[in-house]
């Protein structure tokens, strides 16, 4: 008698892209193309470009730390890497709905439902790989990991928070 298994295996093409190529890739192009454009700007209206490249860097480490917990298969960096998504989907629908201009609605919702298509496929996904994410050797590397995570995490959310709260007052 045949029997049947319930759990098929799981692909992991995505992920290896993911891993390995996506962002490695966004690293690679946010770094170079944020320091590049601060500086320009910061050169132009005489600014300190300090504060800008302290939030560059740190989000540079979060997705540092994440692809190094990714690649050792940490179960920690299951969570960091829901989290970068969740930070990259309302940072991309802040930005499509932060413009002011009226007649830009109708491309403002196709962003956003972009954005939708582009996140909620992802999510599910991973949330499908989890039981992939099970390594526990060296805890001292997955606490560290976490640890600078957590601290750029912190930053970023309260650079966030600090620029929401001056444009709110000015």
């Amino acid at each position: 008698m045949k029997v049947l298994s319930d759990k098929k295996p799981r692909g992991t093409r995505w992920m290896k892209f993911w891993i390995y190529g996506l962002l490695p890739a966004y690293v690679i192009l946010h770094t170079s193309l944020q320091t590049i454009g601060i500086m320009k700007v910061s050169r132009l209206y005489e600014l300190s470009p300090y504060k800008p490249l302290l939030y560059t860097f740190m989000v540079t480490v979060l997705l540092l730390s994440v692809i190094c917990g990714l690649h050792k298969r940490y179960p920690s960096a299951w969570w960091q890497n829901m989290i970068g998504i969740a930070i990259f989907f309302l940072s991309c629908v802040h930005a499509a709905l932060s413009r002011n201009n009226i007649n830009e609605t109708w491309q403002q919702l196709i962003n956003v439902g972009l954005i939708f298509a582009w996140t909620i496929p992802n999510i599910i996904y991973w949330r499908n790989r989890k039981d992939l994410f099970t390594c526990a050797d060296s805890p001292c590397i997955q606490k560290t990991l976490c640890v600078i995570f957590g601290l750029s995490l912190f930053y970023i959310i309260f650079a966030f928070i600090r620029s929401a709260l001056q444009h709110l007052f000015t």
